[in-house]
């Protein structure tokens, strides 16, 4: 059988120049960067990225990937990356199978989404005047909720309390407006609260819930002033949950449709997405990949200027940066022991320098630099890392950084018998059960 040759793509020339658009301004237009478009015409891809495709469809009216000159993927299999304690689900299984469509449903269209629906129902048919007060106490209540997460973890506060919380806000949005601006600062009020809630879902383990805050959070984001900013917020938290959760390849379709709005966003934001994007590379083995996001995360990182950011992204420090650096490069470090050195300055760094409100990111650190250790061999320091680490699990309520410390276990255990640690694996055991 003959390989069929790699061939231009003669229909997606034709519908850009249809257009009137030159290739950079297609590119503006997709949200992608003017090489993806060339790339694409040159035959070099044979299906853009899901967030890409979507919003080609869009743009030109069509439905199906060969509508565009594209090759239909096949059916991706079931993610598998929600997990619940809770009995088999229509609607966990739904989030298993086909997370990607909801996002991308709730971010770019008004299509009806079933499985959010009950968050977001209006049960008060009397739809009241919603006014700045209303809109002031949304934003008090994600600003608290968001210092108990920092300070104590995502189980400060019961799952169902939370839930609630959402509902009664989301209902507010049925209401009446004096102008068309307080209805959007409400809606953006409401999405960066629900993206609160979800991260601290997450957090406590319960992912489905999770999901559901956030794809209803991106639903109301489209209504929101800050539409673009909120959606790169929320689908980068996903992210961070699907590489959790085992899911990699979930995690760079949300980091991608993140990236699309990063021409709204402060160079802080961008920093953190880039982040993100070299921990995905560097799990998939990529080592070039995962060095040039870890150089654009720092020289967006540089740019930053932290007193001009909006609240939402000045939980992301110099530190934070270190941290996520460090987990991309210590994954790296796994094949490629030149870089081991690097991975245990950066995890130094993230764990030593966090503020004390946030010691859940620097427990997280101290964690991940004892595997590091562990891989090195080297006792002594791995037991002081995890001795660090449960330290400040002692204190917090993430059921989250207890998960990744006992998962740490099956590393740290390889090692030769030493005292110290040896009752470091004893201590991080016992906290099993506040899981």
């Amino acid at each position: 059988m003959a390989v069929p040759r790699r061939r231009p793509n003669r229909t997606l020339t034709g519908l850009r120049a249809a257009l009137g658009m030159t290739q950079e301004a297609y590119a503006h237009a997709v949200g992608v960067s003017e090489r993806e478009v060339r790339d694409w015409e040159a035959g070099r891809v044979r299906c853009p990225q899901t967030f890409a495709l979507h919003r080609l469809h869009a743009l030109h009216g069509t439905t199906e990937a060969e509508d565009l000159g594209f090759v239909s993927r096949r059916p991706a299999p079931p993610l598998g990356t929600v997990r619940t304690s809770d009995p088999e689900t229509t609607e966990a299984a739904v989030y298993r199978r086909n997370l990607l469509g909801l996002v991308l449903t709730a971010a770019f269209s008004a299509q009806h989404l079933p499985p959010i629906s009950k968050l977001l129902a209006q049960d008060d048919p009397y739809q009241r005047q919603v006014g700045r007060p209303d809109i002031d106490r949304i934003v008090r209540a994600n600003s608290d909720l968001t210092s108990a997460d920092l300070t104590v973890g995502g189980a400060a506060v019961a799952p169902d309390v939370l839930m609630r919380l959402f509902r009664s806000k989301a209902a507010l949005l049925h209401g009446r407006y004096a102008s068309e601006a307080s209805r959007q600062a409400a809606h953006s009020a409401v999405a960066h609260l629900g993206s609160t809630i979800g991260w601290m879902l997450y957090d406590s383990g319960r992912h489905l819930a999770s999901r559901q805050l956030y794809v209803a959070s991106l639903r109301v984001a489209g209504s929101a002033d800050d539409v673009w900013p909120l959606r790169a917020v929320i689908c980068s938290e996903m992210a961070r949950q699907a590489l959790h959760c085992g899911g990699p390849a979930e995690a760079g379709e949300l980091i991608g449709i993140a990236h699309s709005a990063d021409s709204h966003l402060p160079a802080a934001a961008r920093a953190e997405l880039h982040a993100i994007s070299a921990t995905i590379a560097a799990i998939t083995g990529d080592r070039s990949r995962t060095l040039d996001h870890i150089a654009r995360a720092e020289t967006e990182f540089a740019d930053a200027r932290p007193h001009n950011d909006p609240t939402w992204i000045a939980w992301f420090t110099a530190a934070e940066l270190s941290g996520d650096t460090g987990d991309a490069v210590a994954a790296l470090a796994q094949h490629h022991d030149d870089l081991r050195d690097d991975a245990a300055a950066r995890l130094t760094a993230a764990a030593t320098d966090h503020s004390p409100n946030s010691q859940r990111s620097a427990a997280l650190a101290w964690t991940q630099l004892a595997q590091l250790h562990a891989a090195r061999s080297s006792s002594p320091l791995a037991a002081h890392a995890a001795h660090q680490a449960v330290d400040l699990a002692e204190r917090l309520r993430s059921p989250r950084l207890t998960e990744t410390l006992t998962a740490a276990t099956n590393t740290l255990s390889t090692l030769d018998t030493h005292p110290d640690l040896d009752a470091a694996l004893t201590r991080i055991r016992a906290l099993q059960p506040a899981v």
